[in-house]
């Protein structure tokens, strides 16, 4: 994942708006690349077998959560943070051939109660 990956998935003003501590008027750089290396870190940590495919899914909601969080807005960094465990999990969960099956089977005997087992209830 690089940054211009992450430009293309997030607009640039708000990318602006939460990295520009300079006021140059283009998102910082230096500190995205910061925060894609500390989610591959973060990422692996919880799934060291995940793919790098994977991994450039989550990424840049990791990078965006700690952008809100830098800048103190903590209800939405709080939402990006819960999407992306939510997200890791989904992810490490899903095993090869049970996708899209979504199916859930439960089974019991039936159950036949005689007159006397009623009378105790």
């Amino acid at each position: 994942m690089t940054v211009d990956e992450i430009m293309l998935r997030f607009p640039q003003d708000i990318l602006t708006a939460l990295s520009d501590d300079i006021e140059a008027g283009i998102p910082n750089s230096e500190l995205i690349e910061m925060y894609i290396a500390d989610a591959e870190k973060y990422i692996k940590s919880f799934a060291p077998d995940i793919s790098d495919e994977q991994i450039d899914i989550l990424v840049p909601t990791y990078v965006i959560q700690r952008l809100y969080e830098r800048l103190g807005y903590m209800e939405k960094a709080r939402d990006y943070k819960e999407q992306l465990d939510k997200d890791i999990l989904l992810l490490t969960t899903k095993r090869s051939g049970d996708e899209g099956k979504g199916n859930i089977y439960s089974y019991s005997r039936e159950r036949k109660l005689d007159p006397d087992e009623i009378q105790e209830w």
